[in-house]
């Protein structure tokens, strides 16, 4: 369980996503998108992975 969360924070874009969302507020997938300059497939992916974690 533990190597799962290191495992998805290891990656950049994840830890980034995850600092946008740590402080409590709702942010919609665009948003997370237009920040990090990620597509809508590979934002959807990164989520996934941080869900499972």
């Amino acid at each position: 369980m533990v190597l799962d969360v290191l495992s998805a924070l290891a990656e950049p874009t994840r830890l980034a996503a995850l600092r946008l969302l740590a402080d409590g507020g709702e942010r919609c997938v665009c948003e997370l998108m237009a920040r990090l300059g990620a597509s809508q497939s590979r934002m959807s992916r990164h989520m996934q992975v941080l869900r499972r974690a």
